[in-house]
């Protein structure tokens, strides 16, 4: 007799990773077919994803082609890019047009434009932090303007096409959160795959039936387990009036982020005091914490403040923070109200997708949502989720748990703990699948 052993963490993330691909192939998603073209903008941490696509690709007659935006590659090419650079300033090139030409057209290949010409489909695969450090690649100023110039070109063209963006997990995540990194792939995967998405988008448009009908949101949560100062958060959020048929909350399963899981608006107004506690990313920085006024969805920078590794330079990393929420008058304003309601998504969480995701509450800082004015939400619905707000920038910054968390609808409790009520202010149980585990 054949004794049976366990599958290794490897071949069941392998296992995992295929089941990924198939939900991203599928109807629930980018619904592939025949025709299609797709590219997958895809660095390091995405890699095996990309071949098991490439494999569904082909069986259903879909083009797909790879951006590799893997970091080491980009600023390996973009050094090649800055030691040419360094040859025309001994003298060797003719004149500067001829430089500069040669700069954009070098940026573009290396951010792959032509890539993405007549796709219809695409993904975004990308890892934290997923952006290359140009000071400490010592790349010239002229060299990152024309990639940022190449990567803007990008933007534009994946505007009003059907596009997933994912945050894979990495190595320093599992790292920071102390956990085994095939582990930490194990139950990233299991937050997208062991979701019915049909039954989930169903229970979040009963969500957004109700959120419809609300004039205010209240948001209260103290945090026990955070420092004293630290740990009471307090918002009152005015919501967008539905009018013209139209949701004021935005259904998100796995058409635009894997995993899934949230409901979201861009808030007409937000004061209070937003305080989370617990491992972020904000914008490719590594925080502990942070919290902030708001007032008429302005943020009050002089009030902002942070949480920071011990032995960090506080001062220094909320300086660039401070920075990038200076970068235009929209990116200190508030675009976005979320609610998460992923509930295989636990503990802290350092990946973006995962920590909006979670049960909870996110705010977005910067742009809104006006791409959705003028035409179909993914899912096909019609949607005024806009609330004017012009940026560059959109960061999500999420509760770190929902413990102690309470959300009141024109005072009336709507979720309390993990657990979504009803109009009866009782759990209610068709919103069973969205609501805690432990519920």
């Amino acid at each position: 007799m054949i004794e049976e052993t366990p599958e290794s963490e490897a071949q069941i993330n392998k296992n995992l990773i295929q089941q990924m691909a198939e939900a991203l192939a599928g109807d629930q998603s980018l619904n592939l077919q025949r025709g299609d073209i797709l590219v997958v903008n895809c660095d390091e941490h995405g890699y095996k994803l990309f071949d098991s696509l490439q494999t569904i690709c082909e069986e259903k007659e879909v083009v797909i082609r790879l951006a590799d935006n893997g970091i080491h590659r980009v600023t390996q090419e973009l050094q090649q890019v800055r030691d040419i650079l360094a040859n025309y300033r001994n003298g060797n090139w003719i004149n500067d047009d001829e430089l500069k030409d040669f700069i954009q057209q070098r940026t573009d290949y290396i951010a792959g434009v032509d890539l993405y010409q007549g796709a219809n489909k695409m993904i975004a695969l990308r890892g934290f932090p997923g952006k290359v450090d140009y000071k400490e690649a010592n790349i010239p100023k002229e060299i990152e303007d024309a990639y940022e110039l190449s990567a803007s070109k990008n933007r534009k063209v994946r505007e009003g096409k059907d596009n997933v963006v994912i945050m894979m997990p990495t190595p320093k995540e599992a790292e920071e959160l102390g956990m085994d990194y095939d582990e930490y792939v194990k139950k990233f995967m299991e937050a997208g795959g062991n979701h019915d998405w049909v039954e989930y988008y169903k229970a979040q448009q009963l969500l957004i039936e109700r959120l419809n009908q609300g004039e205010e949101i209240e948001i209260y949560q103290f945090d026990e387990e955070a420092p004293e100062g630290w740990q009471e958060m307090n918002l009152k959020v005015k919501l967008k009036k539905k009018k013209e048929g139209k949701d004021t909350w935005a259904n998100s399963t796995i058409r635009r982020n894997y995993p899934g899981g949230e409901v979201f608006t861009g808030p007409e107004i937000v004061n209070g005091r937003f305080c989370v506690h617990g491992l972020m990313d904000f914008d490719g920085i590594l925080l502990r914490g942070i919290k902030f006024d708001i007032a008429d969805n302005q943020v009050d920078l002089d009030s902002l403040d942070i949480l920071v590794k011990e032995g960090e330079d506080k001062e220094a990393i909320l300086k660039k923070v401070i920075e990038i929420l200076s970068l235009d008058p929209g990116a200190s304003k508030i675009g976005e109200l979320g609610i998460g309601t992923n509930n295989l998504i636990v503990g802290p969480q350092i990946n973006a997708v995962l920590r909006e995701k979670k049960l909870g509450i996110h705010l977005a800082l910067g742009y809104s949502y006006s791409e959705y004015n003028e035409k179909p939400y993914p899912d096909g619905s019609n949607i005024n989720i806009d609330n004017g707000n012009i940026s560059e920038n959109h960061i999500d910054i999420a509760t770190t748990h929902n413990r102690g968390l309470l959300l009141k609808l024109d005072g009336k409790v709507l979720m309390a703990d993990g657990v979504f009520y009803g109009e009866d202010e009782k759990p209610d149980t068709r919103l069973a699948i969205i609501s805690a585990i432990y519920a």
